[in-house]
């Protein structure tokens, strides 16, 4: 047994107290004297280092290889133009075609203007509830925490990006057909699918800033090519001498109920993108600057969408505007066209399977899981099996519908009319429960939440039936007779 340190009278006025340990030589110090001073350190003058919040995990000698909550406002910016500024926009001059330029402009305006209104109240209910990650989270939370309102949600949200997802194999079908068509167009098809494929492999967000940087520059070249195209050329492609290149201010005379609902329905969708947005904002290191990256995308994309729109139309006219628009360019202008358009359908119809991916790889492992921070082979082969069953669904979509423009009506209709309309009122009434109507900015925002939800609720049934019906008449009268055929679907050159 260790006996106590015998007592030293010199030492004894030490002012500290001996342990057990092992014998060290002890020095006294000097008694402390008026003239020295000592500071103070208050805490916040410390050096402090700065350490990526996603560096380390709850287990501190645990490295996280995959970060979330990782967008910069930068990326955003990039990520939300990859997303609105697509191929789908160049069936805009078709849209201005069947509802004159005037109606056209006005429409642009309108639905642009409300986009904004509704993803800002998108936004105020994520800031409310910071746990939403994705739109079933706040499906979820918008009702009141029902759980079935969360699977309605991640159905609907699944449908609408595996819609997206054809028209992207769709359209990248046509861009390669119209470079060349020198085999079945269903191996184009093949093609694109593999290509995107493998690009919706990667886990977040942070990795596709390049990709997307890249999507939004090419298909920015691409809107100048089609604009400046248009202006230059001599005549449009098809263009014969009793051709009218006549447009007219309104819908021309015989435009049909049908035709002018589907034209509306092709401006929503190219604006809604609201299925997505709360992935971005839930991955974002400060969710507070997201309007910011609203308001910069937004005004580019209204500038670029009347613009483009506006110029084909009144150059190619009523009889000759097609969607989408490179295919009244002249063979050399509108391959080009399709070449820069390429890597934006690659990369966008890749974005869309990725934010569908991560819903469901996000129910199945919860926040903290070992297989969400960092590269397990479980987690691995879960991720390939729920890409892969997309994309294949993607596929036979496709090529089921293989009409560019309906089965943009179509997606529009059955699930833009939701996620673009009819939650935000919904969303709105929920966040300023209790608020009296005698404040003017809160009577206002209520009767425009109410036109919201009407015209949500028209497009929904009148839009549905309206692109189902144009299917149906274009399998009747159009060149393409059956799902999975081999007939070319781009563009014939004359010029």
């Amino acid at each position: 047994m260790n006996q106590a340190p015998p007592h030293n009278k010199e030492m004894s006025g030490l002012p500290f107290k001996m342990h057990k340990g092992p014998k060290i030589k002890l020095v006294p110090q000097p008694p402390l004297t008026a003239d020295i001073a000592i500071e103070p350190v208050r805490f916040q003058d410390l050096p402090r280092p700065r350490r990526d919040p996603n560096e380390f995990s709850t287990h501190l000698d645990e490295k996280v290889q995959i970060k979330e909550r990782a967008l910069t406002l930068f990326q955003t910016v990039c990520v939300l133009l990859v997303q609105f500024i697509a191929v789908v926009v160049l069936a805009f001059p078709w849209s201005f075609a069947i509802l004159g330029l005037a109606g056209g402009l006005i429409t642009c305006l309108i639905v642009g203007f409300t986009t904004i209104y509704s993803v800002h109240i998108l936004w105020r209910f994520c800031m409310v509830h910071r746990e939403v990650r994705d739109l079933c989270d706040l499906a979820y939370h918008l009702f009141g925490k029902s759980r079935l309102a969360w699977y309605l949600a991640f159905i609907g949200l699944a449908l609408n990006n595996l819609g997206v997802m054809a028209v992207h194999v769709n359209g990248a079908q046509t861009a390669i057909s119209t470079l060349g068509h020198t085999f079945c167009s269903v191996y184009w098809g093949l093609t694109a699918f593999g290509i995107m494929y493998a690009g919706s492999l990667v886990r977040g967000f942070r990795k596709a800033g390049p990709a997307a940087a890249l999507s939004a520059g090419t298909m920015f070249a691409c809107f100048i090519l089609v604009i400046v195209g248009h202006v230059v050329q001599d005549k449009p492609n098809q263009y014969y001498p009793d051709t009218s290149l006549a447009w007219t201010m309104w819908a021309p005379k015989g435009t049909t109920a049908i035709k002018g609902i589907n034209a509306v329905l092709n401006i929503i969708y190219s604006f809604i993108g609201h299925p997505l947005i709360p992935s971005y904002i839930g991955d974002m290191r400060d969710p507070s600057q997201f309007p910011t990256a609203l308001y910069i995308t937004m005004a580019i994309e209204i500038v670029l969408f009347t613009i483009l729109g506006a110029v084909v139309y009144v150059k190619t006219g009523t009889e000759l505007t097609v969607s989408p628009a490179y295919g009244s360019l002249t063979e050399h202008l509108g391959k080009a066209a399709a070449g820069l358009a390429l890597p934006t359908i690659l990369i966008v119809g890749s974005l869309f399977s990725l934010v569908t991916s991560r819903a469901v790889f996000f129910q199945i492992y919860k926040e903290g899981s070992v297989h969400r921070r960092r590269h397990t082979r479980v987690g691995w082969l879960v991720w390939f099996g729920i890409v892969t069953a997309g994309w294949i669904v993607a596929f036979i979509l496709a090529e089921a519908v293989p009409f560019f423009g309906d089965l943009l009506s179509l997606i529009s209709a059955l699930f833009a009319s939701w996620f673009g309309y009819i939650l935000w009122p919904i969303a709105y009434f929920r966040m300023s429960r209790g608020r009296s109507l005698k404040d003017p900015k809160h009577a206002s925002q209520v009767v425009l939440c109410i036109i919201l939800f009407i015209a949500g609720v028209f497009l929904f049934t009148a839009g549905t039936y309206a692109s189902i019906k144009s299917i149906r008449d274009n399998y009747a009268a159009g060149p393409i007779k059956r799902p999975f055929t081999c007939t070319n679907t781009g563009f014939q050159f004359s010029r």
